[in-house]
């Protein structure tokens, strides 16, 4: 038994649920036609056959999904849950099994199905969620109510309408593409990924800025791709490129100066959200980009130095430790040395899937790694820091971390 949505072809976007309760076969054993009920005294009541408007490839689908498990029904023996007022000519040749699946039909004239024509496939839909015979028969009484006038010109608008896919508006392609101007040809030959807009600049405007400078543009990152533009740093698609550590991503207020300055600009330190190889970047972005970062970093003297090194003792017991925190010092404003004080633990409880993202991650950002829960682990990496874990030692202070930690320490 099967669902279908029944829908007359004269009368708009109105539409039933019918199941199909059989099928009538010929001598050669092809389904000829089906049966379609509603449900009436919680059986199913036949209201015609319909045999039209299936192409043979769904035709073949919807006959496989009727005769599965244990094949075709005898129709020798009417089955117990199809009503009894149903006449004799309704009667199917075989009838099938339960089973969901919607189509489209067409016509419904005094409470029978005339001219059908079965048009899609669905089988979203439960068999139990047919329509009863009391809403059969209002749809019905609203069909003959309706203005002639109004029916045929209805129909005369559907027909003539052209069909369409549905495509998501970021994937859709305008028939006519318009021309960007040309400002200048520093991306040329440079293939950019577009992942979001925002609320103050389109996908669509983003593209044809990397456009006017020469560049071509993709909806994914690919093995070309020099870099991602994102305006939404906090989207999915977005951590998970980041988390991946392949692509240079830049926030799309870069791409907006530079179309306003037509020119490449500088990349700011907070437009660069994650830069991976900055010799992927254009030349001038570049330079830019590490001349930025050298004005940003904190300048030491010869004699700044001089005065930290005189402060080392000499002695073997303090100057390891001593030239580990002159180390520090001099690199505390590294971008990659934030987590260089640290020693982290990582507990059973952290999934195996992203066991090693972690530790690559505090790898790269210098932290120290303990094998053991020791006295000199100061952060213990948990899964979920509401469940503090059984081997921490007593007396000894560690902070509970989970990866929503790190990543906001890291800004990610």
């Amino acid at each position: 038994m099967t669902l279908q949505l029944v829908k007359p072809f004269h009368l708009g976007d109105e539409s039933l649920d019918l199941a199909v309760v059989g099928v009538d076969r010929g001598r050669n054993g092809f389904v000829e036609s089906y049966v379609v009920a509603v449900i009436r005294d919680d059986k199913f009541f036949v209201v015609g056959k319909t045999s039209r408007g299936l192409d043979d490839t769904t035709r073949k689908r919807l006959n496989s999904k009727l005769e599965k498990d244990h094949g075709w029904l005898s129709g020798r023996v009417v089955p117990d849950w199809i009503h009894g007022a149903s006449t004799t000519t309704d009667r199917a040749t075989d009838y099938a099994h339960k089973d969901n699946i919607q189509v489209r039909a067409a016509g419904i004239i005094n409470g029978r199905l005339q001219f059908p024509s079965l048009r899609f496939y669905r089988d979203d839909k439960f068999v139990k969620d047919t329509d009863k015979y009391e809403d059969f028969l209002d749809y019905e009484k609203n069909l003959r109510s309706q203005s002639l006038v109004s029916v045929e010109k209805t129909s005369v608008d559907i027909r003539k309408r052209a069909a369409q896919r549905q495509v998501m508006d970021e994937y859709r392609v305008s028939p006519k593409k318009a021309c960007v101007p040309l400002i200048s040809t520093d991306l040329q030959g440079k293939q950019v990924c577009v992942l979001h807009g925002s609320a103050e600049v389109c996908a669509q405007r983003i593209r044809e800025i990397i456009e006017s400078f020469g560049g071509s543009y993709v909806a994914n990152p690919r093995p070309e791709t020099i870099l991602v533009l994102t305006g939404d740093r906090k989207n999915l698609k977005t951590k998970a490129i980041i988390k991946s550590n392949k692509y240079n991503v830049v926030s799309i207020d870069w791409v907006v100066r530079c179309a306003n300055a037509k020119t490449l600009l500088p990349i700011d330190e907070s437009e660069a959200l994650h830069i991976v190889d900055e010799s992927l970047l254009p030349v001038g972005v570049q330079n830019a980009l590490v001349d930025s970062d050298d004005e940003n970093e904190e300048s030491f003297t010869v004699s700044d130095v001089q005065a930290m090194l005189e402060t080392i003792h000499t002695t073997n017991e303090n100057s390891e430790a001593d030239k580990e925190k002159l180390r520090n010092e001099l690199l505390k404003n590294e971008k990659f040395f934030r987590f260089s004080n640290f020693v982290f633990f990582l507990d059973e409880s952290i999934p195996s899937t992203s066991l090693q993202y972690t530790r690559s991650l505090l790898k790269m950002h210098a932290a120290k790694l303990s094998a053991s829960m020791d006295e000199h682990v100061t952060h213990v990496v948990v899964d979920n820091r509401n469940n503090e874990p059984k081997n921490l030692m007593e007396g000894h202070k560690v902070t509970l971390v989970d990866m929503a930690w790190i990543e906001d320490a890291l800004e990610l």
